[in-house]
């Protein structure tokens, strides 16, 4: 079997394969969608949050709707 970066597999002394571990840092983004959907891990509430956030363009459209609803006294 070829070796892939990222990916280590454990076997007994007799070859029979028992278990992999899988880097993170390597296959991270194809994993993680695959360990929340089987509770294997929670998305934490930073990132929930994060994600939920505004975008930069929604952010500049509403400073622009803010300032041009602003009265400006001299």
């Amino acid at each position: 079997m070829a070796q892939v970066p990222g990916i280590k597999l454990h076997k007994t002394a007799k070859g029979k394969l028992t278990s992999v571990t899988i880097s993170m840092k390597h296959h991270g983004d194809k994993l993680q969608p695959v360990l929340e959907q089987i509770g294997a891990v929670e998305q934490d509430e930073f990132d929930r949050r994060w994600r939920a956030g505004f975008t930069v363009e929604e952010v500049f459209d509403g400073l622009l709707a803010k300032i041009d609803g602003m009265k400006w006294d001299k």
